[in-house]
C-alpha cells in the first residue's frame, strides 16, 4: 500500500510504501481531526482490516486492547521514523544528492550492499520527488561514473 499526495495539477509524490501486514491510515483514525490529505493504494489486491478507534479506546482497561495500543503506538513510531527518512532524501539539493541518500538507506535496511530496489523507476522516481527519465538519466550516470550497478531492480553500491 503506498500513501500518496496529489495536488490539483495531478502532481503525484508517494510518501510512505507499507508492506503486508504493515498499518496504514492510523494518524487520520486516530485524530480529532480525520480529514486527509493523502490517499492510499494498494498496487494489487489487498484485504484491509478496518479497526474503529474511537471503539477501541472505550475498552482501554482490558490487557488485550492494552497491548494492542501498545503495538499501535510503536508502529506509529515506525511509519514516523519512516517519513523522516523521506525528508532526509527530498531534502538534498541536487537528484544525485537523493537517488545516493535512498539508495544507502536501502543498503542500510538490507544490510549489504547489495539490495533489491522496493520501487518502479517511476515509483522512485515519485519517492525521491524527480522526473522519471531524469531519474534513469542520472541512475545510468551513476553507473558510468562506477558508483553502482544496477540490473532491473537489483542494485550494488560499489563502494570506493
Amino acid at each position: 500500500v503506498y500513501m500518496i499526495r496529489e495536488d490539483l495539477w495531478g502532481e503525484k509524490d508517494i510518501l510512505v510504501r507499507m508492506g503486508r501486514g504493515e498499518l496504514f491510515g492510523e494518524n487520520f483514525a486516530c485524530s480529532p481531526h480525520p480529514a486527509s490529505s493523502v490517499s492510499f493504494y494498494a498496487q494489487e489486491e489487498a484485504e484491509v482490516l478496518f479497526i474503529p478507534y474511537d471503539r477501541l479506546l472505550r475498552h482501554a482497561g482490558d490487557e488485550d486492547v492494552l497491548v494492542f495500543i501498545k503495538n499501535l503506538i510503536a508502529m506509529m513510531t515506525s511509519k514516523s521514523q519512516e517519513l523522516m527518512r523521506k525528508i532526509n532524501v527530498i531534502s538534498r539539493k541536487s537528484l544525485r544528492a537523493k537517488i545516493q541518500c535512498f539508495l544507502s538507506m536501502e543498503a542500510e535496511k538490507a544490510g549489504s550492499c547489495d539490495f533489491t530496489i522496493p520501487f518502479s523507476r517511476e515509483d522512485m522516481a515519485e519517492y525521491v520527488c524527480a522526473n522519471r527519465s531524469a531519474l534513469s538519466r542520472e541512475l545510468r550516470a551513476m553507473e558510468k561514473d562506477g558508483l553502482i550497478t544496477l540490473q532491473g531492480r537489483k542494485c550494488h553500491i560499489l563502494q570506493k
